[in-house]
């Protein structure tokens, strides 16, 4: 899989993904505690970095 077809999660879907509270996510992702980036403002996460998380 290519980069440009990896899915692009949410902060909503990486909280429901990895059972954590939606702040918690935002700080590990600040923190460089997970892997995260920001795009226009918004932090989103690639989806196959946490499938080897959870």
């Amino acid at each position: 899989m290519t980069n440009k077809e990896e899915k692009l999660m949410t902060v909503k879907e990486v909280a429901e993904y990895l059972r954590l509270d939606e702040h918690t996510v935002y700080r590990m992702a600040r923190k460089g505690e997970i892997p995260a980036f920001k795009i226009a403002g918004q932090w989103k996460y690639i989806f196959n970095c946490y499938q080897k998380i959870a």
